[in-house]
């Protein structure tokens, strides 16, 4: 009866009968678009993390002067306990501190993205947490250039070719090219300055704060697998664990 009453409500009221078909395709392209930006969300979300060799978990661990060692032994002792960490890596960084890093036009002392993140320098990872540039493509760093997160391209307004100044902790300043911004396949509350090897050995006795950073996958991402590793980490060593947020690709 409903249905009847419709059908003749439609013929006697063309109006009404396109106001329905635009509202009915409307919805059904955005049923459409809603359903392919989740299918790119978890499918991205696994590309990145396959292709990148994404951690679940980095450990940070401050390692200086003559307790380097013993530091390092102590994390590595919690990490290989945890029966439930199928694959770790190392990596160094030096902690930048917010004065210390100078891009033209921007006032870092003032800006959230200096302000409330972490700043480390390191090496480009070439086994685990792999990063590529905004075409997608492996980067390459030369001596004397710089990458930094694709995070700081609005806030710097930096464009590759810019200097970026970097001053240690005992005051000397040195100047880098910019010569890309990269993508993280996380979120993480750090961001990454990344130089070539010979430039990271060079400026690295200029700063007073190195640290060991162990990337960790484990065999299933969870947070008692989570709390357990970091429980540990917190009982026997000075070191710190995070989650990183996996992002899909853009």
């Amino acid at each position: 009866m409903f249905f009847k009453m419709l059908k003749n409500d439609l013929k006697q009221k063309k109006g009404l009968s396109i106001v329905l078909f635009l509202f009915i395709l409307t919805a059904s392209v955005l049923v459409f678009i809603g359903a392919v930006q989740l299918y790119e969300f978890f499918t991205g979300t696994e590309r990145n993390q396959s292709v990148c060799k994404s951690s679940d978990v980095m450990i940070f661990n401050v390692t200086q002067g003559s307790n380097r060692e013993s530091s390092r032994k102590k994390a590595d002792d919690v990490i290989k306990k945890n029966k439930h960490i199928v694959s770790d890596y190392l990596r160094e960084a030096i902690y930048l501190q917010t004065t210390g890093i100078d891009f033209d036009f921007v006032d870092e002392s003032k800006t959230n993205e200096f302000r409330y993140f972490e700043n480390y320098l390191t090496k480009l990872p070439r086994e685990h947490d792999l990063v590529y540039s905004l075409d997608d493509a492996p980067i390459n760093v030369e001596n004397s250039t710089i990458w930094v997160s694709e995070k700081l391209r609005n806030v710097t307004g930096a464009q590759p070719g810019d200097i970026v100044r970097l001053t240690t902790d005992i005051g000397n300043v040195y100047q880098f090219t910019l010569a890309g911004y990269y993508k993280l396949p996380y979120a993480a509350n750090f961001r990454w300055y990344i130089v070539s090897d010979e430039d990271y050995e060079y400026l690295k006795d200029g700063f007073f704060i190195t640290m060991d950073v162990y990337g960790v996958k484990f065999d299933e991402m969870s947070y008692m697998n989570f709390k357990e590793l970091d429980e540990a980490l917190l009982k026997d060593t000075t070191a710190s664990c995070l989650s990183l947020d996996a992002q899909s690709s853009d």
